[in-house]
């Protein structure tokens, strides 16, 4: 994970490679688990956020697809838990404004900006 000032750029997994992934992040000193689904019938991509307590998950976001600069955080019901804005944008400005399953990890990734 990278940092571009006030914003933390997280890299999305190869879903071309694997369609389904769980990924670690670490924001705000807490662990939290980015569970990346590749719906083929959609050609979308989707997104779950979790956290562990007492080993179990306890989802903060559910499955939902992704688009371009929505703030996926207004999605997540447990704002004990998380605080912040959570953004999908391309790297570059010159990348094409529709995403696909081979270049979604190579164009594309999410923004965290903390409260």
């Amino acid at each position: 994970m990278a940092t571009d000032g006030e914003h933390y750029l997280i890299e999305i997994p190869d879903l071309n490679e694997s369609p389904y992934d769980i990924v670690p992040v670490v924001l705000n000193n807490r662990t939290y688990y980015f569970e990346y689904k590749w719906n083929i019938r959609e050609q979308k991509a989707y997104l779950a956020i979790y956290i562990l307590v007492n080993n179990n998950k306890n989802y903060l976001l559910r499955s939902t697809g992704i688009t371009l600069y929505n703030d996926i955080a207004k999605y997540i019901h447990d704002k004990d838990n998380w605080s912040g804005e959570l953004y999908f944008k391309p790297i570059s400005l010159d990348t094409i404004w529709s995403y696909n399953q081979q270049n979604i990890s190579t164009d594309y990734q999410l923004s965290y900006i903390p409260e």
